[in-house]
């Protein structure tokens, strides 16, 4: 009997199929992979700019204005706080500016004129407490209002729905010095 050199049709099929499913199963792998480098990617971005917003909040407190060096008083309410900061301009000095933070739909944001700076996102509250007296005996007041004086720190409380989830957080912000 002759045995001719070859493969047949059948063991053809079958190394067809087998390269399919190697290619099914290697895409599943590279796409989920990829899935979660992007998520991966969005994570870190709105860490970082989460990260940013606290610094730039952190810093504006800092510069906060009152009195005769101030654009206008510190308004601060439950929900919002307006107020003067010395902000650095793209030519490299300090303008005195007036900030307003509010939420703004689902946002947290800063004004300054007509631009708007987004610090958190999404939200669904955002309420405010001034430090009156430090200490352990801490007395914090809901209203903020003077021409001439600031609180000596910020209290911002921010609550988000994702979900079923229930995120809060609290940042605690010291403004610029007294006197």
């Amino acid at each position: 009997m002759s045995r001719r050199a070859g493969f047949t049709l059948i063991e053809v099929l079958v190394a067809v199929l087998l390269t399919g499913v190697v290619a099914l199963v290697a895409h599943g792998l590279f796409s989920a992979a990829t899935d979660g480098l992007r998520a991966v990617d969005r994570a870190d971005l709105a860490l970082a700019r989460d990260m940013n917003a606290r610094r730039w909040l952190s810093a504006a407190m800092l510069s906060a204005e009152a009195g005769q060096g101030g654009d206008g008083p510190f308004e601060g309410r439950p929900n919002s706080a307006t107020f003067s900061v010395l902000i650095a301009t793209p030519h490299g000095w300090s303008e005195l500016r007036t900030v307003r933070l509010a939420q703004s739909g689902d946002r947290f944001r800063a004004t300054v004129g007509a631009e708007a700076l987004t610090l958190a996102e999404p939200v669904d509250s955002v309420e405010f407490d001034y430090l009156v007296e430090p200490g352990a005996d801490a007395r914090w007041a809901t209203t903020w209002i003077s021409p001439v004086s600031l609180p000596l720190a910020i209290r911002v409380r921010t609550m988000s729905h994702l979900g079923e989830r229930v995120i809060a957080d609290t940042a605690l912000y010291l403004v610029k010095a007294r006197g």
